[in-house]
């Protein structure tokens, strides 16, 4: 499903309905992608979603900002191609919900 980010803050929908996987661009509107996983990366049920960041931003600081935001991988536009996204893709894989902690509903929630 597709959610349109234009909040600071996780819908209760989207947390219901926690995708399995999410391929991110840094260069969107609204809201770019460091920030998107900074609101991501703050509520505990989300952050063991495998992200794959795809982008053009080659800029060392920003892969390196991304990199410690936990994404799963970083693919940069002009040097990969459909095989690299289904392998990429096929790598990613988010914890059972059964190892994931039981008190996720808002953001920082306790660990």
């Amino acid at each position: 499903a597709r959610v349109d980010v234009k909040f600071k803050s996780i819908p209760r929908d989207v947390l219901d309905k926690r995708p399995d996987l999410i391929l991110l661009d840094l260069n969107m509107p609204v809201m770019d992608g460091v920030a998107f996983l900074g609101v991501i990366r703050s509520y505990i049920r989300l952050r063991f979603i495998p992200i794959v960041v795809m982008t053009g931003n080659a800029d060392p600081a920003t892969l390196e900002e991304v990199h410690h935001n936990g994404v799963t991988q970083i693919l940069t536009k002009g040097n990969f191609d459909f095989a690299d996204i289904r392998r990429a893709i096929g790598q990613a894989s988010a914890p059972p919900p059964s190892e994931m902690p039981e008190d996720l509903d808002r953001p920082g929630a306790a660990e």
